[in-house]
């Protein structure tokens, strides 16, 4: 039996469709990327997404469904944050609003599927593009914007999310902000803000994890102060052989105000010499 591709196109179409016909869209999918793929056993997140595996590399990739959504944070995320946050309202209010002018205007942008990583690259994989380069990165690789290029010569089509396709992944299809399922307040916290989880292993309910790393990572955008002019479509904003911008939480905080990290609009331009994780993206067949 086929699955139509079309199916992707909407989130509620893919959830919809019964585990066993995400299962044959999986073993379609790998057939159509050539003989270094194929489909795997076990579906993805809460949501059970369809896997294929690039079995030179090992890694897992997600069936990241399409659509439409509004990308950048609201006037009413930024309050939410605020609150969330808490602390020193005279310190936690401009630094919230510092970040949330990046990302506006808020605009509509719609995504074709792709293939995700689930997790960042790691040092094993990148040793193979470098050897001895698990002497110099341990666990996922973090690099420089400068190195992310070479990430693409892993297999045919291997390239980095753009900043749209990211956001889009990040909020489960526009479903969550983010901050709010893994902030708390906590008494006992250094800073008064205690993650509901630890940041290394935590998944979002499509299953894509390291969303909050020890330095984030890279998207192939080269960097703008904020969105105006702001393609509508899900493709990386004058991308350059460098990443630009990056994306995803970083942990060791210094305050409480660096929380504002774990919303899904956070971005940062990409400074030389910061380093960040690598996850890889491969546009469907």
């Amino acid at each position: 039996m086929l699955v139509e591709h079309d199916v992707l196109t909407e989130v509620s179409r893919l959830t919809a469709l019964p585990e066993e016909d995400r299962f044959v869209l999986a073993d379609q999918i790998a057939w159509k990327l050539g003989p270094e793929w194929e489909a795997h056993h076990s579906l993805c997140g809460e949501a059970r997404l369809p896997v294929v595996h690039h079995l030179r590399t090992r890694m897992l990739f997600a069936v990241i469904p399409g659509g439409s959504y509004f990308m950048g944070m609201t006037e009413e995320e930024e309050l939410a944050a605020i609150n969330i946050i808490g602390g020193d309202r005279l310190r936690t209010a401009p630094m919230v609003a510092w970040y949330a002018a990046a990302a506006r205007p808020v605009h509509r942008v719609t995504v074709r599927p792709f293939l995700c990583a689930i997790r960042h690259v790691p040092w094993s994989v990148a040793a193979m593009l470098k050897p001895g380069i698990n002497e110099d990165y341990k666990g996922s690789v973090m690099v420089p914007a400068k190195d992310t290029w070479m990430f693409r010569e892993l297999f045919d089509g291997a390239r980095l999310l753009s900043e749209s396709e990211w956001e889009w992944m990040a909020r489960e299809g526009g479903r969550e902000s983010g901050l709010s399922a893994i902030v708390r307040r906590d008494p006992n916290a250094t800073y008064g803000i205690r993650l509901d989880q630890g940041p290394a292993g935590v998944e979002n309910r499509w299953g894509i994890e390291q969303l909050q790393s020890d330095a984030g990572e890279w998207v192939a955008d080269s960097w703008h102060p904020d969105f105006t002019e702001a393609p509508e479509e899900g493709q990386a904003w004058d991308p350059e052989d460098r990443a630009g911008v990056k994306r995803g939480a970083h942990t060791g905080w210094q305050a409480d105000q660096e929380a504002i990290t774990m919303h899904c609009a956070f971005r940062e331009q990409a400074p030389d010499g910061v380093i960040a994780g690598v996850r890889l993206a491969r546009d469907l067949p």
